[in-house]
Parts: structure tokens; C-alpha cells; sequence
């Protein structure tokens, strides 16, 4: 049986932050809260893009071990400020 990614969950210590910034970088919606005060975020399009962000305790202290690499279809140069004015620290575009 072939497998394929349902979502990924990130780990996060400001949850309603993450959820507003990753809601308005990929038209996500938030969907549902969890027992555990996780939030599932889905794209606003039906297409079944899911994310999902769960609380933590505290602060990463060592480097991510997964990223997003994210094609934008417009300008990528003007998709990196949009999603900086949401809050996004500074990124390399290449």
C-alpha cells in the first residue's frame, strides 16, 4: 500500500500566531482545535491541503529540522514581502 503525507505539524509556542500567519501565507482555514489545544488548519479551496500546530512548552533552541520550500506563482521576490509584512523572519530567495 503506497503512503502519502496527510499534514505536518509543527510544533509552536505562540499557536495563535502561527495559525493567523499560516492561515494568510497558504489560505489556510483553521478547522478544528484538538484535545491537546492543537489546531488543524485546511485550505480554504477543497483541495486537502492540511497543516496541523500544536502547543509547546517552550522555544526552539537548536536548528529546524524541517522546512517548507514554497514556489509562489507570482513574483518571488514580492511573495517574499508579502509573507514578511505577515511575519515571517527574513529569507533567502535564490
Amino acid at each position: 500500500m503506497p503512503l502519502a503525507i496527510d499534514l505536518v505539524l509543527i510544533d509552536c509556542v505562540d499557536l495563535d500566531a502561527m495559525t493567523a500567519f499560516w492561515c494568510d501565507a497558504l489560505d489556510l482555514e483553521h478547522v478544528w482545535t484538538g484535545p491537546s489545544g492543537g489546531h488543524l488548519l485546511e485550505a480554504a479551496d477543497g483541495s486537502g491541503r492540511r497543516l496541523a500546530l500544536m502547543p509547546a512548552p517552550s522555544a526552539k533552541t537548536t536548528k529546524n529540522r524541517v522546512h517548507f520550500d514554497l514556489r509562489p506563482d507570482v513574483d518571488q521576490g514580492m511573495e517574499v514581502r508579502r509573507l514578511e509584512g505577515l511575519g515571517a523572519l527574513s529569507a533567502n530567495v535564490m
